[in-house]
């Protein structure tokens, strides 16, 4: 090989890896859905975090991070950079926390207490005790101790005690009104009640002995209405089939809602949803908002999560991707109507993270966010990788070539043709060509490489590049005014069979699985 020819070999490697690379990293900037950025750190820690709570603040958010056994806030601006101001460790996780910054209310034992500050500092003031949970908004707090009592404290006015007949569930504060579950263990029974100046019961409704519910969301809508979403789980059998379900009633006519499945569709693709996770209602400044962790089949069959959001509707929510596939997000909520936060898994740890339908956001993330340029090359090398099998199966084409090649030189050389190793390089070249069409239109499954490949977009694209390897094994030899003789004829098979199987390495073999 001349040093030409070598200079030329070196060039094409470093244009297919630059090219592969420069695929790879736009791939990294594109967003999940046109209205949304891609996922943005916040404070970058890592922890065991099981949920989150956000609320609005002069200037900006207050975020509650729970941990199995820690609570951290974080102070975070109306854009959204956040900073980690103080932990605390003596509480209870498992139940309600509420905290603006300054003060917090949360659960140490039995015991309800308030805050000022940090915790950690031992400004704490007992409220009750014996409470088995609360709920808090700006003004009013409400409390359930074990005796079930229920306790509402409201817009600084003596508290109000009132007398639950079964145990309660759970409580939501919507606006002004309150509203309380409770939850007959023997009969599945759940009760719907306002609080006005007693309890007054709204309706009832019974659930499957196998159903699981993990959430009730309440929401308040136009015409007096209020929106209850249910998710649930029903265990049948060793399967378990998630839904997510939605009724209606009204505040000044109470009536026994009929709750309807709702369908979850992938606004970009059409694509159903399913396994909907963590859905929270949110009532914003344009309108009112469903949010959800849901798992969906991407183009390629593969089965992939992410976190979406939709306008609430009472029979089918069509929702648009905030996040990108290749992790697992989970626990999302709306900040704000630009705004969703929610976790991104590594490993056991979770990290805080948020999408923005915001024109700045949605540009920076399109120009290129902290760490693109490192994992678009964690990515790159993965999908180098995948092209080994591309490699293993590379036989089936360059065993019959060869015995194509070495044939037709056998048989020229018997016939004393001239110019015949400048042939045999061709009959080469053309043998790997008329090989590789056979066998990527008949044996490989070309549709998935389309469906991987972001340059590829229709099965003869594959056949393209097929032919833009044969050119490739002839166009340095070309160039390089490369002769080849008897003494470099066997070199220049290898080579061409070599070059060959390098462009197919780099342009297929990435979406080769």
């Amino acid at each position: 090989m001349t040093k030409k020819l070598k200079l030329f070999t070196l060039t094409f490697f470093i244009v297919l890896i630059g090219f592969q690379y420069w695929v790879t990293l736009n791939e990294q900037k594109t967003p999940p859905s046109p209205e949304w950025s891609r996922s943005i750190q916040t404070d970058g820690r890592f922890d065991d975090y099981v949920d989150f709570q956000s609320l609005p603040t002069e200037n900006g958010y207050a975020i509650s991070l729970k941990t199995f056994d820690q609570l951290h806030n974080l102070d975070c601006t109306k854009t959204f950079e956040c900073v980690h101001i103080w932990s605390f460790g003596d509480l209870n996780t498992r139940k309600s926390i509420w905290s603006d910054g300054d003060t917090t209310y949360f659960i140490d034992g039995d015991s309800l207490i308030r805050s000022s500050t940090s915790p950690s500092t031992g400004n704490n003031v007992i409220i009750a005790k014996n409470v088995e949970n609360f709920a808090k908004s700006d003004d009013t707090l409400v409390y359930w101790q074990t005796n079930q009592k229920l306790i509402v404290e409201q817009d600084g006015k003596e508290a109000v005690t009132l007398n639950v007949e079964q145990p309660v569930y759970a409580t939501h504060i919507v606006n002004d009104h309150i509203y309380v579950i409770s939850y007959d263990v023997s009969s599945y029974l759940y009760t719907v009640y306002e609080v006005t100046n007693d309890l007054q019961q709204l309706f009832q409704f019974t659930t499957n002995p196998s159903e699981i519910i993990h959430s009730f969301n309440l929401v308040s809508l136009q015409d007096e209405r209020v929106g209850m979403l249910i998710e649930s789980e029903i265990i049948s059998g060793g399967n378990r089939k998630k839904s997510v379900r939605t009724g209606f009633f009204n505040t000044v006519s109470p009536e026994s809602p009929s709750f309807s499945t709702l369908a979850f569709i992938d606004k970009e693709s059409g694509s159903e949803l399913s396994d909907i996770r963590f859905p929270s209602v949110f009532t914003g400044i344009s309108g009112t908002y469903i949010t959800f962790s849901a798992s969906m089949f991407d183009s390629t069959g593969t089965k992939v999560n992410q976190v979406f959001v939709g306008d609430y509707d009472d029979t089918m929510i069509e929702a648009s991707a905030v996040t990108k596939t290749g992790n697992y997000f989970i626990r999302p909520h709306m900040i704000n109507d630009n705004t969703v936060a929610y976790f991104k898994t590594n490993g056991k740890q979770q990290e805080l993270m948020f999408s923005s339908s915001s024109r700045e956001y949605r540009a920076l993330s399109a120009k290129g966010l902290n760490g693109d340029t490192k994992d678009a090359l964690y990515t790159f090398i993965t999908l180098l990788f995948n092209g080994l099998l591309l490699v293993l199966l590379s036989f089936t084409w360059i065993i019959p070539a060869f015995f194509i090649s070495y044939g037709s030189l056998a048989l020229m050389r018997k016939w004393y043709q001239k110019n015949v190793f400048i042939k045999t390089y061709l009959i080469q070249v053309g043998a790997l060509l008329l090989l590789q069409l056979w066998l990527f239109s008949k044996i490989f499954n070309s549709e998935s490489m389309v469906s991987r490949a972001p340059y590829l977009t229709e099965v003869w694209h594959v056949w393209v590049v097929v032919f833009v390897s044969a050119i490739g094994c002839i166009l340095p030899v070309v160039l390089s005014r490369t002769k080849i003789t008897e003494d470099n004829s066997h070199l220049m098979i290898l080579y061409a069979t070599a070059m060959n199987l390098m462009i197919l390495f780099f342009l297929l073999g990435p979406y080769f699985i």
